[in-house]
Parts: C-alpha cells; structure tokens; sequence
C-alpha cells in the first residue's frame, strides 16, 4: 500500500488526485507505526517548513525505518527537505 503522508501542508490535494487517476492504492496513515508495511511512501511538498513541525522524530525515524527496509521514497519539495 502507498502510504501518502498528510502533514497539514504541501500538495496533498494534488497528489491524490494524480493517485486516483493511476488508480493506485493508497491510505493516508494516521501513525508512525501505520508505515511498517507500506509499500511505498510519498511526501508531499509545497509549503512552509514550519508545517513539517507536525511531523515529529517518530515519524522521521519510522520513514527512516522504511527506507532502510528498501521501502521506495517519493519527497516531492519540502517533503524530501524535511527528511535532512
């Protein structure tokens, strides 16, 4: 499952859009822990980086996590930024 992360910010609205017209399967997570079996997570960008505030250490570390797992990554902007 794709997991596209809603941080309050960014082109979320956007990204949802261009899912569904792939018609991917995706979820929004609602938790850190929520990203243990994605199978790919997208970050939306656009915005100020103050938004990503929202998004604290554990979600960093379990997108870290993810990432170590071989999970693909899509940080579109502020979204990859965030991540460093």
């Amino acid at each position: 499952m794709i997991e596209l992360i809603d941080y309050g910010a960014g082109n979320l609205t956007s990204v949802r859009k261009a899912l569904s017209y792939l018609d991917a399967v995706f979820e929004t997570p609602e938790a850190p822990e929520d990203l243990s079996h994605a199978t790919a997570i997208i970050v939306p960008g656009v915005g100020n980086f103050e938004a990503t505030t929202a998004l604290d250490s554990a979600w960093r570390q379990a997108i870290a996590k993810a990432i170590e797992r071989g999970t693909p990554l899509l940080g579109i902007c502020l979204g990859l930024q965030w991540l460093f």
